[in-house]
């Protein structure tokens, strides 16, 4: 045989394998990373869509089943979300005495796992009271 027929029949070296090989080991390790990442990501963003869909549950509620009474309550939905409601009177005395409603600011927080909450606010109009 001549020197030309045993370098074409020649195959890849050893090194050449491995390193092969430690690229696609690298590669490979580098994506699981981004994988884990994405998934982390979206099992946060599904408890913080949770939380949204709880706090605007517990708004809407107030005024309609949830009296609208100025102080602080709390509770769970279930296992994975715990709220705490706090209404409190809106403006200063003279502007409360001004307007023919009453404002309540209402803060709803909503917290989950041992880091994780979400806190919504709005004001509610209702009416005056008249024990005072």
């Amino acid at each position: 045989m001549s020197d030309d027929s045993r370098q074409s029949e020649r195959g890849f070296t050893l090194v050449e394998v491995l390193v092969a090989f430690a690229i696609l080991a690298v590669s490979l390790g580098f994506l699981m990373h981004v994988i884990a990442n994405v998934l982390s990501r979206t099992a946060e963003a599904d408890l913080r869509s949770g939380a949204l869909q709880v706090g605007q549950s517990m708004l809407d509620r107030i005024g309609v089943d949830v009296p609208l009474q100025d102080g602080i309550s709390d509770g769970e939905t279930g296992t994975r979300y715990h709220w705490t409601i706090k209404i409190a009177p809106y403006g200063d005395d003279d502007d409360r005495q001004s307007w023919p409603v009453a404002a309540h600011q209402v803060t709803v927080t909503v917290s989950w796992g041992d880091n994780g909450d979400l806190t919504l606010s709005t004001l509610k109009l209702g009416p005056k009271d008249t024990t005072s």
